[in-house]
């Protein structure tokens, strides 16, 4: 890795100036460091400051992880975002869209009832209250004629005695 050398080379130019400074520890982030430790021997302080360059090498690692994957979440986003305006206008395009086709249907419907000769509502309504007014005149009529029929038969022989003088 490119971020190891650097980083190490980075750590120890800042041990070197803080053994001239004098400053032997370091607090940082809340982890004390310390810098001229004389107990333990010198492989110690080497493998400690190993094991805390591979953890900071680690760290660093998963810190820019994490910004790759907050940045791709923000494309994603940015494009879920655009998709979702490119959506709403397709969809007020194909509701106009609608609209004048129901139009255009509504008007062809209208020219094509009137080229076939198919009612309206109003006429339908207007027919059928005429055919029952006509249904029960007929039906009145019927029943006099009827009842005109049942009137001569019973007086048949009347009937034919005036025609007889």
């Amino acid at each position: 890795m490119i971020i190891e050398p650097l980083l190490s080379g980075y750590i120890d130019i800042i041990e070197k100036i803080f053994k001239v400074i004098g400053i032997t520890k370091v607090k940082v982030l809340g982890v004390e460091i310390s810098i001229n430790n004389p107990t333990g021997n010198i492989d110690e302080r080497i493998k400690k400051i190993e094991v805390a360059k591979q953890n900071l090498i680690d760290g660093l690692s998963a810190i820019k992880e994490l910004e790759e994957e907050a940045e791709k979440n923000k494309r994603e986003v940015e494009k879920a975002l655009l998709k979702i305006e490119t959506l709403k206008t397709n969809k007020n395009n194909l509701e106009e869209e609608i609209q004048s086709i129901k139009q255009v249907i509504s008007s062809d419907v209208s020219a094509f009832k009137k080229i076939a000769g198919i009612p309206s509502e109003k006429q339908i309504r207007k027919e059928r209250i005429l055919g029952f007014i006509s249904g029960v005149i007929a039906s009145i009529l019927a029943s006099g004629i009827f009842a005109l029929i049942v009137l001569i038969y019973n007086n048949w022989s009347q009937i034919i005695q005036i025609f007889r003088k």
